[in-house]
């Protein structure tokens, strides 16, 4: 039997703890472990052992995520995975996210099962992050982009088709079973991609299909 994920909420809201709670009962391999206000509450947890998935609701207001919460993770590990909330589609805040290499972002807002596939995502170690936050906090026009960058021509059939299904947000399993390959093959695929775009994850390249209009 597949372990459990543990998921702890950090939110403001506990009506959104509850409804997350909810939407976890119904899903044998997640599990709710608690929740909290906010991240410093988050010292005062008796853990036996830390929660596998923190799903955190940023503050951003003044479009400012509070860089010092992510720090904090990555130096005390209070979860293995860390899966940002956003109330809104909000360019900075995402940036800041990306770049503090977070293992993924989704809108507060989003559908149960879109919670449940982020964290089921980010929990096997794969990025998870929203595509319509992706597409519309980070769509720009193609003609502000650098001219020697790679652009769709450079790109073989196959990699087009990794890509899509990158963005439309399905697990190397998933991209496995819809181009009949086997999942290392998938990752080997996205290796080569990676380096033809020159990023260094999926919501790397997630963001140059959305540059470039490709999905």
């Amino acid at each position: 039997m597949a372990a459990v994920v543990r998921v702890f909420v950090v939110d403001n809201c506990p009506v959104f703890c509850a409804g997350i709670q909810f939407v976890l009962q119904d899903t044998p391999d997640l599990q709710f472990c608690g929740s909290a206000a906010s991240w410093r509450h988050l010292d005062a947890q008796d853990w036996e052992e830390p929660p596998d998935v923190i799903l955190w609701t940023a503050d951003t207001a003044g479009n400012c995520v509070l860089p010092e919460a992510v720090l904090a993770w990555k130096q005390e590990q209070k979860g293995k995975w860390l899966l940002v909330m956003l109330p809104d589609n909000d360019e900075i805040c995402l940036r800041q996210l990306t770049a503090q290499s977070v293992d993924g972002c989704v809108l507060k807002n989003a559908p149960p099962r879109n919670f449940i596939l982020a964290v089921r995502s980010v929990a096997i170690g794969e990025n998870w992050f929203s595509r319509r936050l992706l597409q519309e906090s980070l769509q720009i026009p193609a003609e502000t982009a650098d001219p020697l960058s790679v652009s769709p021509a450079d790109l073989t059939e196959q990699d087009k088709t990794i890509l899509r299904l990158v963005c439309a947000e399905k697990s190397n399993g998933e991209i496995a079973a819809a181009m009949h390959i086997s999942e290392r093959t998938v990752c080997r695929y996205l290796e080569d991609v990676y380096i033809k775009l020159d990023v260094h994850s999926r919501v790397g390249a997630a963001v140059w299909v959305a540059k470039k209009g490709l999905a």
